[in-house]
């Protein structure tokens, strides 16, 4: 869908189950969600942390990529590689020493953490780090359709965006509308992360950052939350980058994988490389 016009995302919402090919045009001048273009730019990036000091030390070296429009791309890494500081450096928690990124077009540089935290939209690791507990998963819901606009639980306790909320979830099929008006703290961790998987998505992202989300779950609950967030991403048609330490995953869903190791792209699979790309092969990679 076109990244602004509320109207598209609510036709959208209202029209399909995430069904990948169907959209509503509503004449606006976004265009259709399937254009491909370029969503994010990378170039020469450096981050150094402790800087000018003796601990000074390179944390992201000369870092260039770039993710089309609808492409997943798949970061894979050891621990330490610098996955988690690379994700830091796109939402702003993590100061850039030089290079630059361009997410749509805009200097991510001369952005707000306001402005990130409307076009970008992350899930993490731990289920309990982008869901409030004390709150209800209709609640939940209300605070992630406001990402990057400021919050206002009251202003939404009203009948018809109850009920559009309501459908959203339904239209997700996993089972979450039958906890609607749970508190977020009584649900499972596979339920709770599919519930961050569904915020994220809430409101239109140029860029959808997804770190670990499967790790602190258990296999069949790591199985029902990626395959949501796959499926959410083909359906929206938006750039995902994904941290997984699972080779099978990165193949599994990965358009792309690219190779982090000591803060350096090491090496990418794409096309013909990446199609023939055995779990073995990547093994040999991710092991060397």
């Amino acid at each position: 869908m076109c990244s602004v016009c509320a109207t598209c995302r609510l036709g959208w919402i209202k029209n399909t189950r995430l069904e990948p090919y169907y959209w509503i045009d509503c004449g606006c001048d976004y265009g259709s969600p399937f254009e491909k273009k370029l969503m994010l730019q990378i170039k020469n990036l450096y981050c150094v942390r402790n800087a000018g000091t003796a601990l000074e030390r390179a944390v992201l070296v000369n870092l260039n990529l770039t993710v089309n429009k609808g492409e997943m791309v798949i970061i894979i890494g050891g621990n330490g590689a610098g996955k988690s500081t690379f994700f830091q450096a796109l939402t702003g928690k993590m100061e850039l020493s030089s290079g630059s990124i361009f997410l749509d077009g805009h200097d991510l540089n001369q952005c707000s953490l306001q402005r990130r935290a409307a076009d970008i939209a992350c899930v993490l690791q731990d289920p309990k780090s982008g869901t409030v507990s004390e709150l209800t998963v209709y609640e939940n819901l209300v605070l992630a359709s406001q990402r990057g606009i400021g919050f206002n639980l009251a202003r939404y306790h009203c009948g018809k965006q109850k009920s559009d909320l309501f459908e959203y979830l339904c239209r997700a099929n996993i089972g979450l509308e039958r906890h609607y008006d749970r508190l977020v703290g009584e649900l499972s961790g596979g339920q709770r992360q599919s519930l961050s998987v569904l915020m994220a998505f809430l409101q239109p992202a140029k860029l959808i950052l997804l770190d670990e989300i499967t790790a602190a779950l258990d296999p069949k609950s790591s199985q029902r939350v990626i395959a949501l967030a796959n499926e959410m991403v083909r359906a929206n048609n938006q750039s995902c980058l994904m941290i997984t330490h699972d080779l099978r995953q990165a193949l599994a869903y990965g358009d792309r994988i690219v190779v982090l190791k000591n803060g350096a792209f090491e090496k990418e699979f794409s096309g013909a490389e990446r199609d023939t790309l055995t779990l073995e092969g990547l093994q040999d990679v991710f092991e060397a």
